[in-house]
């Protein structure tokens, strides 16, 4: 928000040039929630409860429906095994949908290949639509009261929470194409003249080999050669 609102010996700040950003900032935190249709709309009173100069500020929000993960399918995926992947996925079964969610388990999967060297990884996702599936339940004598005691606070206005009305669920199918995987062959460090070769090998892998330069080098840079298989 960047809309501040009066405090003892500090007034509020408004600028119309604030609407836009905060009202969208709003809606994108709720549409992350899985309500993909959500919109804010902002309305303003001036002179509030009569008093000249105040100003009122609301953020009218409507939610929509909020939709859900059915379900998570992984292909393609060799390297790591599906329990190693939902380790760094959000958008399990279950989970409210959307596609930050989508981008951030994309970013996630292709930093894990990535550390472990596969460079030419990628990332693709396909959802579906999830029609709700309708069980038809007998109702027992407790249920029956149940349902009359909802709506009797219902009706009463208090201590009743609306249920969240659920969209269709999605299918998710991510596919993972790996690539090949590089990995290192042999690691060449030139450029040292002052530093033993002790210490360069205690703070470096075992297959390292050590290369001195001539004197004629330019001793401010060194030169790291990665042989790759």
């Amino acid at each position: 928000m960047q809309i501040f609102g009066g405090a003892f010996g500090s007034p509020g700040r408004f600028s119309e040039g604030w609407w836009i950003p905060t009202r969208n900032r709003c809606a994108l935190f709720i549409r992350r929630t899985g309500f993909l249709d959500a919109k804010v709309e902002q309305q303003t009173e001036d002179n509030y409860k009569g008093k000249e100069g105040d100003l009122f500020i609301r953020f009218v929000v409507q939610e929509g429906k909020q939709t859900r993960v059915a379900s998570l399918s992984i292909e393609g995926n060799h390297a790591f095994k599906e329990a190693e992947l939902l380790d760094v996925i959000g958008s399990t079964p279950g989970q409210p949908y959307s596609d930050f969610g989508v981008t951030t388990d994309r970013d996630n999967i292709l930093a894990l290949y990535f550390n472990e060297g596969f460079p030419r990884r990628a990332f693709r996702q396909r959802r579906n639509a999830s029609p709700p599936v309708r069980r038809h339940r007998k109702r027992t004598p407790e249920g029956a009261r149940l349902l009359r005691r909802t709506k009797q606070k219902r009706a009463e206005g208090r201590g009743f929470k609306p249920a969240i009305e659920q969209a269709d669920a999605v299918r998710l199918v991510y596919r993972i194409v790996e690539g090949p995987q590089t990995l290192v062959r042999r690691i060449l460090i030139g450029g040292y003249e002052h530093t033993r070769t002790g210490v360069i090998q205690q703070t470096s892998p075992s297959r390292v080999r050590l290369m001195r330069t001539s004197s004629t080098c330019d001793h401010s840079r060194s030169r790291v050669l990665v042989a790759a298989d």
